[in-house]
This record gives structure tokens, C-alpha cells and sequence, in this order.
């Protein structure tokens, strides 16, 4: 059984879809065929086994430097964090982080092309759950902690390990 060795946790709305792109255009860089598993969120009750089974067997893995997957609500969700650490205690974690006002209004624009919304950013603010909340990411990284303690690495720690020889 294979599982990730890192994972892109977030956040929504900051170019998670763009390092998603670069990386599946890297040779040593084997990401899950589809962004957003959504394992640790919403489908962890289908077990780790149907999780492994989004990554290459243990014959082909060795091929890669790195394996992982993108889904950027696993910053935000209160129950992600432990999950990962119970299941991969070793994973590195990447989180892209954008101006929280930007981000939200990334998200507004979002919701206009593809759910039809009619209506200001004020009035998606005020009818959206959480819109706002998801820029605090102090606590978000907080609850993200590696399990020896450390704060996560930066997205260049991520790159280099996967560079190095």
C-alpha cells in the first residue's frame, strides 16, 4: 500500500489547481489523477485502503521522488490534521496562502460564473458561511502543526526534496 509523502492542504481560492498543474507535469512527481480526494474531509469513512488506491503500487512507486495530492479544505477542517498525522506522520504538508480579502472575493466571482449568483460580494458575504472565517489562518495553521511539533514547511522545502538527488 502506497500513501502520500506530501500533501497540498490548502487553501482554497490561493493556486492549489496551478501547483496541481505543474506538478503533474514533473517526471519524479506522481500526484492523484484527480485533485481534491477529499479523504481526510469528506470520505474518510471509506477507509485508507480506498485512499491508497488513488496512488501508484509499491513496485511502481519507487520510480517517484514524490507522491501526493492536492485537496485545500483539509486546512480548514478541524478533524484533517489528525487524521493525516494517525495515518502518515511523516507527510510533508503544503499550504498556499493568499490575501484573505482576495481570496474571498476569488471566491464570489467563483460562485458567479458557475452557480449563478445574483448578488454583491456584500451579499455573498453576508449569505456565504464562512467566507471570511476561511481567510483566519492563524488558528487554520495552528491545528496544522507537523506532529514533532515544527510548523509546516514552505512550498521551497517541498521543491527541494523533491530535487534532491
Amino acid at each position: 500500500m502506497t500513501l502520500p509523502n506530501f500533501l497540498g492542504i490548502g487553501v482554497m481560492r490561493a493556486g492549489t489547481t496551478w501547483l496541481y498543474a505543474q506538478l503533474r507535469t514533473h517526471k519524479q512527481v506522481y500526484i492523484s489523477p484527480q485533485k481534491e480526494l477529499n479523504f481526510f474531509t469528506d470520505f474518510y469513512d471509506r477507509g485508507i485502503g480506498w485512499y491508497s488506491g488513488h496512488f501508484p503500487s509499491a513496485q511502481e512507486a519507487v520510480q517517484y521522488k514524490a507522491i501526493g495530492e492536492i485537496t485545500p479544505t483539509y486546512i480548514a477542517d478541524p478533524d484533517a490534521p489528525a487524521r493525516i498525522r494517525a495515518h502518515m506522520p511523516e507527510s510533508r504538508l503544503i499550504v498556499m496562502l493568499r490575501n484573505p480579502v482576495d481570496r474571498a472575493y476569488s471566491e464570489y466571482t467563483k460562485t458567479l460564473r458557475n452557480f449563478n449568483f445574483k448578488g454583491t460580494f456584500a451579499d455573498f458575504v453576508a449569505q456565504s458561511k464562512n467566507v471570511l472565517d476561511r481567510g483566519y489562518y492563524t488558528e487554520q495553521l495552528e491545528r496544522s502543526k507537523c506532529n514533532r511539533g515544527s510548523m509546516l514547511p514552505t512550498s521551497r522545502d517541498c521543491l527541494n526534496y523533491i530535487h534532491q538527488p
